[in-house]
């Protein structure tokens, strides 16, 4: 019994080490040009890891825990039927778009999300949960250490390596100041994936798994400096916020021994990281240091939005659009870079709102809107009693994305997915015993 158990732990770990490595943004050309010659059509669009070989992936996932669906729908019902109702309503809105074809296919695109989100409730457990988190670190450092490789040792590149494997890496290097973007599509999405990481290494060094959570704790802080991105920077701050007042009500000071390691350990990391920030130059350091100047110049409320004077005039841009056009479906998926009312900003700007809630609401009207907001509502209040290690993952990813938009990002989507069930499973999700 207990080799079977084992078994089914080690096939579930290489189950979710497939779907983290085939949610990687490769571009998969040597494919692509191979069948299309075999079966003389030509492809609308660029085959990749996740649109070849993920969803089969998936699939296999799915049919060695078919038995767990009706366990799984009885515990996140109203989750479920929230998010359900988001990707109708989200394909509603597609179907009907100013710009159809575009639409629909970026709802192909993002209901990839979904069936992974799906795929995760069932491959994770309360039973198997921490090992589950061991794969996810494991694959960070696998990835981070590629990065790094690059890093120091200038005779390897990553795009050249990857080129000789039939792969291409579409976005890799930032011009400005060397940023890293690892083997995500962009610098900010992995400073916050780097953050939330911070959570899974301690949660892990709890867990008896000491070299493993600090060299990911490592790993993580190494991922902020490099990816150069403010946006995980201000994250950590609020959550590291947030959990004190958490905590503070949950324990009494003559507790606070029970967690003497784990507060040597953040303290280590934090001196460790104050150090790296100001006595090594790095990305971060060179973005950082011209908002900290202008910080110690503030003498009004008014002058704090000149410090992104971009993002501001997005942000007005966008909420005075919202206020004079009451879209019920919103525009369809994707759809934002096409308004006119936003043809005044510029190209970087035009993407999407640099906001998950207000890109979603322009997008998907303010019923996708409620709905979005509904399910995570839903999933903290369900599992508040979860793990604050992972309850602080999962509100880096959350509050990460009040600057930003990811939703495009598939590799960031899919590690928020798996850390949201993370965070589930810490607080019995998949047990008789459920809370």
């Amino acid at each position: 019994m207990k080799f079977n158990r084992s078994l089914e732990e080690f096939r579930d770990s290489v189950l979710l080490f497939g779907i983290l490595t085939f949610s990687l943004p490769l571009k998969t050309p040597a494919i692509q040009s191979f069948l299309e010659s075999i079966l003389q059509i030509s492809f609308p669009i660029q085959l990749s890891t996740y649109t070849l070989f993920l969803p089969f992936w998936l699939g296999i996932s799915v049919l060695f825990h078919l038995r767990r669906i009706p366990e799984v729908w009885n515990q996140v019902k109203t989750p479920l039927l929230l998010m359900a109702l988001l990707f109708v309503w989200m394909w509603l809105g597609a179907w009907f778009s100013e710009w159809r074809d575009h639409s629909l296919k970026h709802a192909g695109r993002y209901s990839i999300h979904l069936l992974v989100f799906l795929t995760f409730l069932l491959l994770v457990r309360s039973q198997n949960f921490r090992s589950m988190a061991v794969v996810l670190l494991s694959w960070f450092l696998v990835v981070s250490g590629l990065t790094i490789a690059e890093n120091f040792f200038p005779n390897w590149r990553l795009q050249p390596w990857l080129a000789s494997l039939g792969l291409r890496l579409e976005i890799h290097w930032v011009p400005e100041g060397h940023r890293l973007s690892s083997l995500f599509e962009n610098p900010n999405p992995y400073g916050i994936i780097s953050t939330s990481m911070l959570g899974i290494g301690l949660f892990l060094f709890l867990q008896k798994h000491l070299i493993l959570g600090i060299m990911g704790a490592f790993a993580a802080i190494w991922g902020v400096v490099q990816s150069g991105s403010r946006n995980p920077v201000f994250t950590l701050f609020i959550c590291i916020f947030c959990m004190l007042l958490i905590f503070s009500k949950k324990l009494k000071w003559n507790q606070l021994q029970k967690y003497q390691y784990l507060i040597t350990l953040i303290s280590v990391l934090l001196i460790l990281s104050l150090g790296t920030l100001f006595f090594f130059e790095n990305p971060l350091v060179n973005r950082l240091n011209p908002v900290i100047r202008d910080l110690s110049k503030i003498n009004s409320i008014t002058e704090i939005l000149e410090l992104d004077k971009l993002r501001s005039e997005l942000y007005i841009s966008v909420i005075d659009y919202l206020i004079n056009n009451q879209n019920l479906l919103g525009t369809g998926p994707k759809t934002f870079e096409f308004l006119d009312d936003f043809s005044h900003l510029s190209p970087n700007q035009r993407y999407h709102a640099h906001n998950a809630w207000l890109t979603i609401w322009v997008e998907m009207g303010w019923v996708g809107l409620s709905l979005a907001f509904g399910f995570i509502a839903s999933w903290f209040w369900k599992f508040r009693r979860a793990s604050l290690c992972l309850w602080f993952s999962v509100l880096v990813l959350c509050l990460g994305q009040m600057l930003d938009y990811f939703i495009w990002q598939i590799t960031f989507m899919t590690v928020q997915s798996l850390i949201f069930i993370l965070m589930a499973a810490s607080s019995n999700y998949g047990s008789s015993k459920d809370q």
